[in-house]
């Protein structure tokens, strides 16, 4: 699975959900106590800088610093989380360089992280303990996309577990013009659950499968036999690009951030009051304003818990099949009382503002440019539409690169 990963730990700031901006990577080394290898500005600066979070409280507590942990203390609490984990957590240079960029620099955005963790968690850990998973793994979306449903990396990978689009495709999450399943937090963790449980049946080791998740099975096989015999990720670490190879040590940093420090600096004080939510099933179309208005339910309370829909609007079932809706649980009776309204008022609207036509979708194919090529003479030659080119690749302009991966 090809993308860019966002690593949350220095998110900006916190709401319930967040928006999408992916922004333009800067180039940084690693080692440099200062600065940040470019692979980790993957995990760091993007989600941090571009995710355009809300503020948020910063209730901490006074005098805490990364000198209350050492790197002795840093040391011991990874070998107990060893322990008590089925991964392979090791306390390596990168492992601390991370630790204490988050603990030097932003102790406050931990905060915040670790209240939206608060919302999202519950829901990973069911899933994950229904396939059998270890609960370890609901740290992948804290890495992956800031815990930010509506995430989009420039490579198209989408979502809280930042699904290509192939790749949800063949997991089964619907993805068109109106629905995106890939950023619907219950259908996309399950999906990926699935998909983790068929990377560990090939591996047999939960650090390769993670690897695998990063950068695609086939690039895994492919380190593992360039490094001769290698039988951990380990071993095979330097065989691995360097987004992979910094994906297992910007995870097992954010399991020590959220699950160690927040035992030893951050205070208990909450940040946030969540509303108990649960989910419907609409029988009918619904628009998202008609909610807002028979229920008294905020807009952005509505959109923020159902990131699915790009416009905001819930289409009727498909195939026998409801979509789901989840709005506040105090609201639920209210909402089975007003559903034939709802229901009327989408036919009235559709009736009056036709939903946009669907946006043709991308093939799965890919297209390597070559040396001549222009965006017309591609998108004529594969009987496409030149926006639709430019859309399903995220180019503003025309200009493309010898070696360039469309798809088409």
């Amino acid at each position: 699975m090809y993308r860019l990963s966002f690593l949350a730990i220095l998110v900006q700031s916190f709401s319930l959900l967040c928006q999408n901006n992916i922004s333009e990577v800067e180039q940084k080394t690693f080692f440099s106590p200062k600065k940040i290898d470019s692979t980790y500005n993957y995990y760091l600066i993007e989600s941090w800088e571009a995710l355009n979070l809300s503020t948020g409280n910063k209730n901490f507590s006074k005098g805490s610093s990364v000198n209350e942990l050492s790197d002795s203390v840093i040391e011991f609490n990874l070998n107990l989380l060893d322990k008590t984990t089925p991964l392979d957590i090791r306390c390596t240079k990168e492992v601390k360089n991370i630790i204490s960029y988050y603990l030097k620099s932003n102790p406050d955005l931990l905060k915040r992280l670790k209240s939206r963790s608060r919302f999202y968690f519950p829901l990973f850990e069911s899933a994950l303990d229904r396939y059998n998973l270890p609960l370890e793994l609901k740290y992948i979306p804290v890495i992956e996309s800031a815990l930010n449903p509506r995430a989009k990396s420039k490579a198209g990978a989408t979502g809280l577990w930042q699904f290509m689009y192939a790749t949800g495709k063949m997991q089964g999450l619907e993805i068109g013009s109106y629905v995106d399943q890939r950023m619907d937090p219950r259908l996309s963790t399950d999906a990926a659950c699935r998909y983790l449980k068929k990377l560990y049946d090939i591996f047999q080791n939960w650090e390769l499968a993670l690897a695998a998740y990063n950068a695609g099975p086939g690039n895994i096989t492919r380190a593992i036999r360039n490094s001769e015999g290698g039988k951990n990720y380990w071993e095979i670490r330097p065989y691995l690009s360097r987004e992979t190879s910094n994906y297992i040590p910007s995870l097992i940093s954010a399991i020590y951030v959220l699950q160690v420090v927040d035992h030893i600096l951050i205070n208990k004080s909450p940040s946030l009051l969540y509303l108990e939510t649960d989910t419907v099933y609409a029988k009918n179309g619904i628009y998202f304003q008609d909610i807002t208005y028979l229920l008294s339910i905020d807009s952005s309370t509505i959109s923020k818990l159902n990131p699915q829909y790009k416009h905001q609007y819930v289409p009727p079932p498909k195939n026998n099949i409801s979509y789901s809706l989840v709005i506040p649980k105090i609201k639920i009776n209210e909402f089975y009382l007003l559903s034939d309204s709802l229901y009327s008022m989408a036919a009235l609207r559709l009736e009056k503002t036709p939903l946009p036509p669907p946006l043709r979708a991308a093939s799965g194919k890919t297209y390597i440019v070559r040396s001549g090529d222009t965006l017309s003479e591609i998108a004529q030659k594969n009987k496409i539409k030149i926006q639709d080119l430019r859309r399903w690749n995220g180019i503003r302009g025309s200009k493309i690169r010898i070696g360039q991966k469309l798809k088409i």
